[in-house]
């Protein structure tokens, strides 16, 4: 993750692995950009910043995790929990970058009951304990 100028910017693949489920379900930009209250330009937008990921120029837009949040919000609306889980999950179970699985994750968990998420902040509290901080001067 990146921020410039308080924008946290997350990887594209995140958006590019919401992407494919929505095309698996047939969902139109147009229906997920209203579930998600975005506008649908920003869909599309999205999806080519991922095609041209490689290259150095820039779009305008960014991957932001407003952006992912409120797209992830707008497929639960439209497909459900459970099915959005069920298809998250084999997104997830085939993703190679642990990054974007980690983040992919975090979605599924925003309505996880407290005692998951107590559970797992737990863990997560005692990961960031054994991370090595370089000093500063």
């Amino acid at each position: 993750m990146r921020t410039k100028r308080g924008i946290m910017k997350v990887k594209i693949e995140i958006f590019n692995n919401l992407d494919k489920i929505a095309l698996l379900h047939r969902i139109t930009d147009e229906e997920w950009a209203k579930s998600s209250n975005i506008r649908r330009p920003s869909i599309s937008e999205l999806r080519r910043l991922y095609l041209d990921r490689q290259e150095v120029r820039s779009i305008g837009r960014a991957c932001t995790i407003e952006k992912i949040g409120l797209l992830f919000i707008g497929l639960y609306n439209i497909l459900g929990g459970d099915v959005l889980k069920k298809e998250m999950m084999a997104v997830i179970n085939n993703e190679t970058n642990q990054d974007v699985r980690m983040m992919m994750l975090s979605l599924l968990l925003r309505n996880a009951p407290k005692e998951t998420k107590d559970a797992i902040e737990g863990s997560m509290k005692m990961a960031v304990q054994t991370i090595a901080t370089r000093k500063t001067k």
